[in-house]
């Protein structure tokens, strides 16, 4: 799949290519092998082109901060399907209201931690999604409400594709 990460006012393309147990890196016309472990839901341990990196991802969505190993940079991500909607001039937002939940990247729900009508607080867990062999934690966004759940488990889903709708509290 084809990304564009801006960190700073860098912009970098590159391609992210699954392999049966692995995966590649390719970037300015390179090849890097890359290998993922997952340490928390929001820790990794990379291996990339030989070289060990400890990430970690904190935020939610396209627009995260990303350390690799003492340095911190904010990094917004962009995915094929992003580029070609902007290209045309279209801007798909990853949520219509202030309690929707969308996915932030295309992925598989491997848990649920919601039922409807359950009552959750700002950063509550909503449910893992599983992305190139990593969990990723979503968070309730706002307290409130879970109005509808719009997912189940051992689904796949696509990035900006709405999971739940909460219903902000008074």
């Amino acid at each position: 799949m084809k990304y564009r990460l801006e960190i700073n006012d860098t912009k970098m393309d590159l391609d992210v290519i699954q392999r049966e147990s692995d995966y590649e890196i390719r970037y300015q016309g390179e090849t890097l092998p890359l290998d993922c472990v997952a340490l928390t839901s929001h820790s990794y341990s990379v291996i990339l082109n030989g070289h060990s990196l400890y990430i970690q991802i904190t935020g939610q969505g396209d627009d995260v901060q990303v350390t690799v190993d003492q340095r911190t940079d904010r990094v917004l991500v962009k995915d094929e399907t992003q580029l070609l909607l902007e290209k045309f001039g279209i801007n798909k937002g990853t949520s219509k209201t202030l309690g929707d939940v969308s996915a932030p990247i295309p992925g598989l729900v491997t848990r649920s931690f919601i039922e409807v009508d359950q009552e959750v607080k700002s950063g509550d867990q909503i449910l893992i999604l599983e992305a190139m062999k990593m969990e990723n934690e979503i968070t309730t966004p706002l307290d409130g409400i879970v109005g509808a759940i719009h997912y189940q488990v051992g689904q796949a889903v696509e990035k900006g594709e709405l999971l739940v709708e909460i219903i902000p509290k008074d």
